[in-house]
């Protein structure tokens, strides 16, 4: 394939695992009009698979999910399996919070977001986000929680996170990044209170935030929906006294 549109929309789609139409035009791929072409056209000649999904909250008609498949990794040179359909709902979740912190640069001057994948130790968040400003970073590991696995087994990253944390082995994200925040999104207000409980039983845990994924949709990534340390009054930013001087 020359380097086109489609091209670049492949290496997009294949960045973000999968995306719904409704995603891809909030990520700012291309038109829905656009969008739609493109999946045609790549469907037919086998680089990504659509079809009919239902999202998880289950209201209104259901969307159209695209993955690359194994065939157009190979196209972009890279390596690694399909995304298979059970992955679909946390892939979807973890894209919008994505897309919404993506969305801060456009909102608040000067402000750079950077999203990432990698390790920090022996951990593998979600994603990695890097927000600078004015020469200053923050960093945090992006959790996405749908409460499949066990309060212990959270447990036991949070661990992990504070054993980072104390070591200082997240400096190999930046030099300027003094320390980081893990942000924590569940999938409903019962799970958070659990999580919550494990964080007050572990305290200190200041560098934990906890929101719920419904309050962040209707919010925004910047509003101050954030509870840190187990404690869910009061709620904070993420962005600290950047969030005082309003979105454009």
């Amino acid at each position: 394939m020359q380097l086109s549109g489609k091209s670049l929309f492949l290496q997009s789609l294949a960045e973000y695992r999968c995306l719904t139409v409704r995603q891809s035009v909030a990520a700012g791929l291309a038109s829905e009009q656009m969008t739609r072409r493109y999946a045609r056209t790549l469907t037919a000649i086998g680089l990504i698979r659509s079809g009919a999904w239902q999202t998880p909250d289950g209201k209104g008609r259901p969307e159209n999910m695209l993955a690359v498949t194994l065939k157009g990794l190979g196209e972009l040179g890279l390596s690694g399996k399909e995304l298979e359909s059970r992955c679909y709902s946390h892939q979807y979740h973890l894209n919008w919070v994505r897309i919404w912190l993506m969305q801060l640069s456009e909102r608040y001057p000067g402000l750079a977001v950077q999203f990432r994948r990698g390790s920090l130790d022996t951990l593998w968040p979600d994603g990695i986000v890097i927000l600078t400003h004015e020469g200053k970073s923050l960093l945090f590991f992006l959790e996405i929680d749908m409460g499949t696995e066990s309060l212990a087994v959270l447990e036991e990253k949070l661990v992990a996170y504070r054993d980072s944390f104390l070591a200082g082995s997240y400096k190999q994200f930046g030099e300027s990044c003094r320390g980081f925040r893990v942000l924590l999104v569940c999938q409903e207000w019962k799970r958070l209170r659990g999580v919550a409980r494990v964080c007050q039983k572990m305290a200190p845990l200041p560098f934990v935030w906890l929101t719920e994924y419904k309050s962040l949709a209707q919010a925004g990534a910047g509003a101050a929906v954030w509870s840190r340390g187990g404690e869910l009054k009061p709620q904070f930013s993420i962005l600290g006294s950047l969030a005082k001087l309003g979105a454009l």
